[in-house]
């Protein structure tokens, strides 16, 4: 390729690239310590991608804020209600983030990762909690 033109990678290119480091580091193999590991290939139920979840120091300002008293319930809920549907749904692994627009629409970059920070403890504060259940 010439050397003036940039490589574009394909959404297949970049999950088999993805998928091959993962399994490199042990991540997708079978062997590899349960609590630790994320789930391998032999998973019996679905995986729910781009699953969201809020927290209070963006609820005020994300996309979530306009909706019900329900919605926001549901999409703050990181614990037996969010597993329950779940279940009802036949999911067994759910990747969540931030809802929109998230950190990215906070200008100072001290703040946003601040913010991102704070989300992110408070994903593996719930998440422990669940794990301890």
């Amino acid at each position: 390729m010439p050397a003036n033109r940039k490589a574009r990678i394909t959404r297949r290119g970049f999950l088999q690239v993805g998928s091959s480091a993962a399994i490199a580091a042990g991540v997708l193999s079978p062997s590899a310590n349960s609590e630790t590991a994320l789930p391998s290939a032999s998973l019996s139920g679905k995986i729910a991608l781009k699953e969201h979840f809020d927290f209070p120091a963006t609820a005020s300002v994300s996309y979530a804020a306009p909706g019900s008293a329900e919605f926001k319930r549901q999409i703050q809920d990181l614990g037996s209600g969010r597993i329950a549907e779940m279940d009802r749904g036949g999911v067994e692994v759910c990747i969540l983030s931030l809802v929109g627009p998230g950190i990215q629409a906070i200008t100072n970059s001290r703040q946003a990762a601040e913010v991102a920070r704070q989300a992110n403890d408070h994903l593996a504060e719930n998440i422990e909690k669940i794990r301890s259940v």
